[in-house]
């Protein structure tokens, strides 16, 4: 069934709770039930679990999961309390300040990217980081269903924390702003925004590039590094380099060492066990490089690749950052047991991307004047935003209605036709928009419901971001922050 786009009848809105918590129950590992007295025994220990991600990104799903598996397993004896944004709005130093948090004993669990670490004094993950080395899904999913987790996450108890549960997610790619990163002098000078980790900086200083803190947004940067399935989070107009993988991204799930340590034996069992339930999970159902590469793609993106030889020169040039790691002895003996599992034989080939979009949709359109016009064509494009739950939240929209409705925002104008396909739950909403004089009237009538008009604004697009003005209906806030809060970024061509 696909999501209401608008104001959900209290029926669909009931059956959608319904439906979510079913999906989100569901274990995936036969591990036994411990019973308990949620009526007549002792009240549940209830464990608060922080992350900066937010319902609709990919680790939501794991920590939904996680929760859903630990009162499962404990039979509700133990459970968890998810905080998504648990620092507030996202700000500078995003990943390390939940790690600084659990740490501080404001939250008893955490959910963070190994990557965060090494800039809090743990050097025991940085062999995830080891450029161009975990490059593909199997290999990455090896890595952390292998042996090797618990000497990686070795070095998180003299940092005051538990390591819990290594969760694969994405692999990590160069995004241009402007002309595509295809050789090593592409990076020459490139001011790129990255999440913060010493690993991630030190790899591209060596190939020329500028890094500085992805939540740092400034107007000329030229690129940043992102999953694929991220992209829309960057906010701009870009093209991925889709055969250039730095390095993956995985999350982590640790808590508080002393509190950790506070909690019974049985406690700590029970919580293990989750977790571990909850990977399994995670390595049956988390998305693929393959498939949000097709989302990508399928939504008007744009993914190059470069060639073989131009590949080897920009691998070549991590030589110093190798060295830097591997001085590290634990680092090094864990960078040649991940070659090892790289190299072992596969039963299936890796993944490899094939070029999509055009480079020429990547540059910013130009700036037009909602000149009076009956011509839908002049809005033609694909639009990206993030209007996310908390967004919509902040702006006045109640929880439950605001985590139906928010993510990543998908918009397709092809001559009279319009699309809002939804990141979070993959849904897609059409219907016909017509434009008149200066202004646009978009209509949904499928399986998402009836909306006559979903919204008519006043439109602009200057320098490849459409904005609506002037929203109708006037007294709907959700309209007005979904359609008229944010501008939507021009990602490509209709397809």
């Amino acid at each position: 069934m696909k999501r209401a786009i608008h104001r959900s009848p209290a029926s669909l809105l009931l059956m959608t709770l319904v439906i979510s918590s079913c999906d989100a129950g569901g274990g995936s590992s036969a591990l036994p039930i411990v019973a308990g007295d949620k009526a007549g025994g002792r009240a549940p220990t209830v464990l608060t679990l922080g992350t900066d991600d937010i319902p609709g990104d990919a680790s939501s799903d794991y920590t939904t999961q996680f929760a859903a598996d630990l009162d499962r397993i404990s039979g509700g004896l133990v459970t968890v309390e998810i905080k998504y944004r648990a620092a507030g709005e996202r700000g500078l130093r995003f990943d390390q300040r939940i790690a600084e948090m659990v740490l501080a004993g404001d939250l008893d669990l955490g959910l963070t990217p190994t990557r965060a670490f090494d800039e809090l004094g743990v050097t025991s993950l940085q062999a995830l980081q080891a450029p161009f080395l975990l490059t593909d899904d199997e290999a990455m999913d090896a890595v952390v269903s292998s042996e090797l987790g618990d000497d990686l996450m070795s070095g998180l108890p003299s940092a005051g924390y538990e390591g819990l549960a290594l969760w694969p997610e994405a692999l990590r790619h160069p995004y241009s702003f402007g002309a595509p990163i295809l050789t090593l002098s592409d990076f020459d000078g490139l001011l790129m925004r990255v999440p913060v980790s010493k690993a991630s900086f030190d790899l591209l200083e060596a190939l020329g590039a500028r890094p500085h803190d992805l939540a740092d947004v400034r107007p000329d940067d030229d690129a940043a590094e992102t999953g694929i399935r991220t992209i829309a989070n960057i906010g701009r107009p870009g093209v991925v380099t889709g055969n250039i993988t730095f390095f993956p991204k995985i999350q982590m799930l640790f808590a508080n060492g002393s509190a950790f340590a506070r909690l019974t034996d049985e406690e700590r069992r029970l919580v293990r066990e989750a977790a571990a339930a909850t990977s399994m999970w995670v390595g049956q159902h988390r998305e693929r490089e393959e498939t949000a590469v097709a989302m990508h793609c399928g939504g008007g993106g744009i993914l190059v690749l470069a060639t073989p030889r131009d590949e080897a020169e920009i691998v070549a040039a991590a030589a110093l950052v190798y060295a830097e790691l591997e001085a590290d002895p634990l680092t090094k003996r864990l960078i040649g047991d991940i070659r090892d599992i790289v190299a072992a034989p596969r039963d299936q080939q890796p993944f490899a991307p094939r070029p999509c979009g055009s480079i020429a949709s990547s540059s910013p359109s130009p700036s037009t004047s909602p000149e009076p016009t009956d011509d839908p064509s002049v809005l033609n494009g694909v639009y990206r935003a993030d209007i996310s739950a908390s967004y919509l939240e902040s702006k006045g929209i109640n929880p439950t209605e605001a985590f139906l409705n928010g993510g990543i925002f998908t918009l397709t104008f092809q001559d009279g036709r319009f699309t809002h396909h939804l990141d979070r739950d993959g849904s897609s909403c059409n219907g016909p928009y017509t434009v008149t004089g200066s202004r646009v009237r978009v209509t949904v009538a499928d399986e998402c419901g009836t909306f006559d008009p979903l919204f008519s604004a006043t439109w602009t697009v200057v320098d490849g971001e459409l904005r609506f003005i002037d929203i109708e209906p006037r007294g709907d806030l959700l309209a007005q922050a979904s359609w008229g809060g944010k501008p939507f970024s021009r990602i490509g061509d209709a397809p």
